[in-house]
């Protein structure tokens, strides 16, 4: 089944993504696989709601502390009709830890969740750099 989002729908999402104050990128645990198996339909609105699962600050990862940075919205299609938003790779140095998921949220208060990655399977760095390289057609499409 297809879904239509409003045209006026779309630019209020454009528009809070190049200008909401600040979002960040969080790393979640491998663990939090079981929680969207036992719930796949789960709805995961705030930050708060998947902290518990975000890995320990250490091993070069600051829990709550990566800004994402170079946020941009564009327009494709033969009428506008579609959105891209993208923003720049974010990377972690001198990192040793494990991460399955991704979560981008508005850190203004409540937090609220922009989206949730799984990278498929564990993801593993010791010693070098955690890099999130991010699609080259944008982080969401808005279709």
């Amino acid at each position: 089944m297809a879904s239509q989002i409003p045209r006026e729908v779309k630019k209020e999402i454009m528009d809070g993504w190049v200008l909401e104050a600040e979002w960040r990128v969080a790393l979640l645990s491998p663990a939090f696989s079981a929680i969207l198996t036992a719930n796949p339909y789960g709805v995961y609105i705030n930050y708060a709601n998947v902290q518990p699962w975000e890995l320990a600050t250490g091993g070069g990862y600051t829990q709550d502390n990566k800004v994402l940075t170079g946020r941009v919205g564009a327009y494709t299609g033969a009428s506008n009709e579609n959105q891209f938003l993208n923003a720049d790779d974010v990377q972690w140095v001198s990192a040793t830890f494990i991460a399955r998921f991704a979560v981008v949220y508005n850190y203004a208060a409540p937090k609220r969740i922009r989206a949730i990655y799984d990278f498929g399977a564990d993801k593993t760095v010791t010693g070098g750099t955690f890099t999130i390289q991010w699609s080259a057609s944008g982080l969401i499409k808005i279709a």
